[in-house]
């Protein structure tokens, strides 16, 4: 078993006792899987974090691209009460946080392994190797700025980062509209009837 098999083992073991100190809180993207030697970490829409196929800051823009409308419509219907969508609205901004913390912890990770293999590669006298390997530090480096920015833009309420809590409040609003118009129509035809 090598070195990293053994920490990806302690970082499996760290994360099941966070999930059984704290079993409301999603702790899928904190379990890393094997795959050709290389990390990789679920995330909430159930993809990976595999560095070679789709990078992690793809999922926070995939979450802020996403439309909540229906499910606030939904919310709407069944619970029309202001402190309930207030409660959702914080809870999209937490798994927002929650994306970014989990992108950064990835990418942070496969820097350090990149300045490894970095290292070898230059012991080797394999330049070109290293050059490539530091080319790919200098992108993730960049994602974890962008990172970064947004996660003071969300601080900062910046509208471009909160995109998900405004389609959910619209789909709420379409709900209550949908509530109140049924409830109007019912009542005139209860009216009507008498």
């Amino acid at each position: 078993m090598s070195f990293l098999d053994n920490i990806r083992g302690l970082l499996r073991i760290s994360s099941s006792d966070s999930a059984a100190a704290h079993p409301d809180l999603d702790t899928s993207l904190d379990q890393p899987t094997a795959n050709s030697g290389r990390q990789e970490e679920k995330d909430d829409d159930g993809g990976l974090f595999d560095f070679r196929q789709r990078m992690p800051i793809d999922t926070i823009y995939n979450y802020l691209d996403k439309s909540f409308e229906e499910q606030g419509r939904l919310d709407a219907l069944t619970n029309p009460d202001k402190h309930f969508r207030e409660r959702q609205e914080k809870i999209y901004i937490f798994r927002l946080k929650r994306r970014m913390e989990k992108a950064t912890m990835a990418y942070l990770d496969e820097l350090k392994i990149l300045s490894v293999r970095v290292r070898n590669a230059e012991e080797d006298l394999s330049h070109t190797s290293a050059e490539l390997l530091k080319a790919q530090m200098e992108i993730y480096e960049k994602h974890l700025e962008k990172i970064r920015e947004m996660e003071r833009l969300l601080e900062a309420g910046d509208p471009s980062m909160t995109t998900m809590v405004e389609t959910y409040r619209r789909g709420f609003q379409k709900g209550i509209a949908i509530a109140t118009f049924d409830y109007i129509c019912r009542n005139n035809n209860l009216s009507e009837q008498q």
